[in-house]
């Protein structure tokens, strides 16, 4: 039978087996292409470009200041040699939060900037590239880096490192021969191709990888540097909680905040904000929580969201970590990079209202130097069983890999092709409206020869 008369039978079926019979085999077909797209979009490009050839990187790790694992070594190690090649490389970081992801490209671009290469690093907020910025000049002070920002020149094409947030995307860079992306699924396709095109080595850094990543990765043949090993034994515990059982949550953070530790409190929204959705269950702020904490420990409490001035953040960050404070009130604004010690315990309200990135990302707040931990995932309102199923599935486990293979079954793997720019959802496939399931694309996959 031709394309022809299956697209035929498929649009005018003489009966209801023949419609089924055709559809099937339209959906095994788009699954051929997506497998196509796949394996190509995973391949090395053919693009040749110059070699940067790094000395031995020995001498730069006498200046961390803590041990390296075998794990982080080799990865260090990988990259090197991948910047040796005559072509361009595309690799992966991976590990879950606090496994130590970023002294390994920290350690690999300043090798590399000492054979001639230009760097930028980006990151998804201005205190995570302002940390970045601290650890470089800090280990390597001899070693010329930009902290880029709202007021940076535009022209930047004679600086050798660059660190910053999209501040990036909107100055004059020049080309680059390496492009650091920490915390991936912060920024779009585009963002990231914005800085690095095709001669220029891509380092992306995830816990929890975005869905098209995902894919590419169980299915595909992106490089890879995993990282398994934590540098502490941590013992986080997560658990799901409705309004009935809040008062025993609450009285379990009291004695924890009592004896020492910290508490963090991630709200959905800062501010009140009444919609067609919410009309009859508003949100809760971070302002109405921080006031209704305040009562339990007045003058300890502190509040960050996104429009918090920036001397002001840092001086509630200053508080929680001086003992000054004990409990934080915030959005996701902490989600990502930031360490916080002696902090246990976390309550992300009304958690059915983040995904399961954002839920891992929070919760690796958590004892980053080891020890207890407890997440509390408040859900006060009732909520449909596949969002509790979503949840369950975050408090049972605390693989970050493990909750992006459910993240890629849950949203959908995006557009697996090299041009692709959705990182999530179905892929574009040549049945409309229909999605390629990622059962149909294992089983196109065994089946099809490399």
């Amino acid at each position: 039978m031709t394309l022809e008369e299956i697209l035929m039978k498929a649009h005018y079926p003489e009966s209801e087996e023949e419609a089924l019979t055709s559809h099937k085999v339209l959906e095994r077909i788009a699954a051929i292409i997506s497998v196509s797209h796949l394996r190509s979009a995973s391949k090395l490009p053919e693009i040749s470009r110059a070699t940067i050839q790094c000395q031995s990187w020995d001498h730069l790790i006498k200046s961390i200041p803590f041990g390296l694992t075998e794990e982080q070594e080799a990865g260090i190690e990988h990259l090197v040699n991948a910047f040796s090649k005559p072509y361009t490389s595309t690799t992966l970081i991976n590990g879950d939060v606090g496994m130590g992801k970023s002294i390994i490209y920290q350690v690999a671009v300043v090798a590399a900037y000492k054979a001639g290469a230009r760097v930028a690093i980006l990151l998804p907020n201005e205190r995570l590239a302002l940390q970045a910025y601290e650890e470089l000049v800090t280990m390597w002070p001899n070693v010329p880096v930009l902290l880029v920002g709202k007021k940076t020149q535009k022209d930047l094409t004679n600086e050798n490192i660059l660190v910053g947030t999209t501040a990036l995307l909107f100055r004059e860079i020049g080309h680059l021969d390496i492009c650091v992306v920490d915390e991936q699924h912060r920024f779009s396709v585009e963002q990231r191709k914005f800085l690095a095109n095709d001669k220029t080595h891509l380092i992306e850094l995830s816990a929890t990888p975005i869905p098209r990543t995902q894919a590419m990765l169980s299915y595909g043949s992106v490089n890879v540097i995993k990282l398994t090993k934590r540098h502490c034994v941590q013992d986080i515990n997560t658990y799901i909680v409705n309004r009935e059982a809040a008062k025993e949550m609450v009285k379990h953070v009291k004695e924890l905040v009592n004896s020492g530790s910290r508490l963090l409190i991630v709200c959905p929204r800062k501010e009140q904000k009444l919609d067609s959705e919410d009309d009859m269950y508003p949100m809760p702020s971070v302002q109405e929580v921080a006031v209704k904490w305040e009562k339990l420990f007045p003058g300890k409490v502190r509040i960050m969201h996104s429009d918090t001035p920036d001397a002001e953040a840092k001086k509630s960050l200053d508080d929680i970590k001086e003992g000054r404070a004990s409990v934080m009130v915030s959005t996701t604004v902490l989600e990502v990079g930031l360490t916080i010690n002696g902090l246990r315990a976390l309550i992300i309200v009304h958690a059915e209202r983040f995904g399961v990135a954002q839920l891992h990302q929070l919760r690796g707040r958590l004892s980053r130097h080891g020890g207890y931990g407890v997440c509390y995932l408040y859900v006060p309102l009732p909520i449909k069983e596949n969002t509790m199923s979503r949840l369950s599935a975050v408090a049972a486990t605390n693989d970050g890999l493990k909750l992006s293979e459910l993240d890629m079954k849950l949203r959908g793997f995006g557009d697996l092709s090299s041009k692709g720019a959705k990182q999530h959802g179905s892929a574009d496939s040549i049945i409309y409206n229909k999605e390629v399931s990622i059962d149909l694309l294992q089983e196109m996959i065994e089946l099809l020869p490399e």
